[in-house]
């Protein structure tokens, strides 16, 4: 039609369109369970690119309902950023950026993305356990593997050439002197009381090379060799780790794990999610309760601890035998934790179906009564529903999603704390379904501008306008050029610069000479953006929260001639994000927060955080207790 492709479209509102997770979250990938931050010491990353090579995730499709494994095709690093953490029931987390969505489960009965920001302690998690993805690694064997659980529960290798391992249990001692014996037939196994100790520098040295630490009880964690692992290797790690340091009730139906160290307590609840084991975690003792550290409590009853004792068990005999008398001849277990949210209206409907054609049964009407009176239907109950369903000759309303629902193993749980802070951040780009599993929930994968790239299958390229700067005069016209080229070596692609202010305020200014670096390094974009031609298919995304202070020529027709706004926060926004903010802080009891929110008309989520700030100071300086209505209108005075 002769029209001219725009050539940079220019973002302007408040930080925070990324869309990432911190960096020690446990990504599901084909070499085992690796932290996102880890994802470049396991698998190729171009530093220009930011492409991942290798990198195949567990991945889920939510308009099909569907599990996938996808190949990423990028990984990024995008520094520190604001964060939101979402602490859940189970005991299972996400951090990650306000705008990174999750998905969940509506009060309809459909999964959809949620941003982090938005998500409310009602709101419906979703987890999916056994995905049963695992590493290839051949480093361990099956005996090692089961040591290496022991020496981790019960072990000790911090004092110098020595390994230890303190045991009460015969199976145990035996199995470590045979394995000694058998592998280090010049290593001598001694006996300090119940401690066996070996002082050998080749047996110490073979297990630091299979990835074992001396780290202390409360910074050990799963060895990586494991944690890359496949299955059964894994599991003979967990049989040694749990024949050391975990227990089963002998009359309670309950098995228990802790530990003094947080990491390796998610690494295994992580590990026992991916092999379909849904654990829960908890904090058992804390500091504050006299506790010397924090102890940390994993636990597994109902459906789980059936599962558990298919999927792993204990080495143990007497273990064994205990867990036995608490699972055998259990097929199934009810329970009011494994509920499928907001589908028991739909069940109801689709029942009606069935019921209209006289096909139901006794049992099977008591139950949607149930589910209609309880507005619930739990997992058994689903399961049930289904099996009666498909037997039927009808076509029977939702029955495939329900089914979907139960073989992908989605588990459900509540928002107990949501907190802010700031950290590091990394994502992926996903082709497909744009979506990884993280710490077992299944997360979105784009920043804005990427989700463009994604979206039209072309190459991402993102860069702070900081970085630019450099003290030498001349570095950062030099990083633009190599960017644009890089660019359009990678055509089709979106170049994204963040805080496009740094380097784009408008010329003239007090401290902006005609030799300035960052005058020059402006200069140079103008350059590169003038330079493309209609056949070099690159388009410039860049953000601000200053649109104001960029330079009229950046801003000018056949540059950044399409602007995108953010708007400010509406009256419901700026009441959430009050509530947010007044968090810890002691406000009188009849402080009336409507009248707040409408107060602060035209203020930003940040104008409103410092508003509630500088109240909260000055009741501090005048040593008084609570923060009253007047206290916040002088401070909102004081900031807009």
């Amino acid at each position: 039609m002769g029209a001219r492709t725009p050539k940079g479209v220019l973002l302007v509102g408040p930080a925070g369109t990324g869309k990432c997770v911190v960096g020690d979250t446990l990504i599901t990938t084909n070499k085992g369970l690796i932290e996102i931050e880890d994802i470049p010491k396991y698998y190729y990353v171009d530093s220009k690119s930011n492409k991942v090579y290798g990198s195949s995730l567990a991945s889920f499709n939510i308009e099909k309902t569907s599990s996938e494994k996808n190949i990423a095709s990028h990984w990024f690093n995008l520094g520190e950023q604001k964060t939101v953490k979402l602490d859940l029931t189970q005991g299972f987390s996400i951090e990650g950026t306000p705008e990174h969505p999750v998905v969940v489960m509506t009060e309809y009965g459909k999964l959809e993305f949620k941003k982090l920001k938005d998500i409310q302690l009602d709101d419906n998690i979703v987890i999916q356990y056994g995905r049963n993805l695992f590493g290839n690694s051949d480093l361990i064997d099956k005996e090692t593997a089961y040591l290496m659980g022991l020496l981790t529960g019960d072990g000790n290798l911090s004092h110098s050439s020595r390994v230890g391992l303190t045991s009460v249990d015969e199976e145990i001692i035996n199995f470590f002197k045979k394995y000694v014996a058998k592998n280090f037939p010049k290593a001598k196994v001694s006996q300090n009381g119940q401690s066996y100790l070996v002082a050998n520098w080749s047996f110490k040295k073979h297990l630091y090379e299979l990835g074992m630490s001396y780290l202390l009880s409360f910074d050990k964690t799963v060895p990586s060799t494991v944690l890359q692992s496949p299955k059964e290797i894994q599991v003979s790690f967990l049989k040694g780790l749990f024949d050391a340091d975990a227990s089963i009730g002998k009359s309670r139906a309950e098995f228990e794990y802790t530990t003094v160290s947080s990491k390796m307590a998610r690494q295994v609840q992580m590990i026992l999610l991916n092999l379909g084991v849904i654990a829960s975690l908890s904090q058992k003792g804390k500091v504050e309760n006299g506790y010397k550290r924090p102890v940390y409590r994993i636990v597994i009853t109902g459906q789980g601890l059936l599962d558990f004792g298919k999927t792993v068990g204990f080495g143990l005999t007497r273990k064994s035998l205990l867990l036995r008398e608490h699972t055998y001849g259990r097929t199934k277990v009810n329970t009011n934790i494994d509920i499928i949210p907001g589908i028991a209206e739909c069940v109801v409907e689709s029942w009606k179906v069935i019921s209209a054609k006289k096909l139901s049964n006794e049992d099977l009407s008591k139950t949607i009564d149930k589910v209609r009176r309880r507005s619930r239907v739990s997992r058994q109950t689903l399961k049930e529903y289904v099996e009666f369903s498909l037997k039927l000759d009808i076509d029977v309303p939702d029955v495939s999603y329900f089914q979907d629902l139960l073989n992908n193993n989605l588990f459900f749980v509540k928002v107990a704390e949501k907190s802010f802070s700031s950290a590091n951040v990394y994502d992926f780009t996903v082709p497909g379904t744009h979506s990884f599993l993280g710490n077992g929930l299944i997360n979105h994968n784009t920043l804005l501008a990427r989700a463009v790239a994604g979206e039209a299958g072309v190459q991402f390229l993102s860069i702070a306008g900081s970085e630019f700067m450099e003290m030498l005069v001349g570095v950062g016209a030099s990083r633009v050029r190599d960017l644009f080229t890089t660019a359009k070596k990678l055509s089709p692609a979106i170049i994204f610069i963040d805080e496009i202010d740094a380097i784009g305020r408008a010329r003239g200014r007090a401290n902006m000479g005609g030799h300035d670096e960052r005058e020059q390094t402006l200069n140079q974009i103008l350059v590169e953006m003038d330079g493309f031609s209609q056949n070099d298919n690159v388009i410039v995304v860049a953000a601000t929260n200053r649109g104001d202070m960029l330079d009229p020529a950046l801003v000018r027709p056949g540059r950044f001639d399409r602007r995108v706004m953010v708007a400010l926060p509406d009256l419901i926004e700026r009441e959430f994000i009050i509530k947010i903010h007044a968090k810890n802080k002691p406000f009188v009891k009849d402080l009336n927060w409507a009248t707040v929110a409408k107060r602060t008309v035209g203020f930003s989520g940040a104008d409103i955080e410092n508003m509630l700030n500088e109240a909260a100071i000055s009741v501090a300086r005048e040593k008084r207790e609570e923060i009253t209505q007047e206290d916040i209108e002088e401070a909102a005075l004081k900031v807009k």
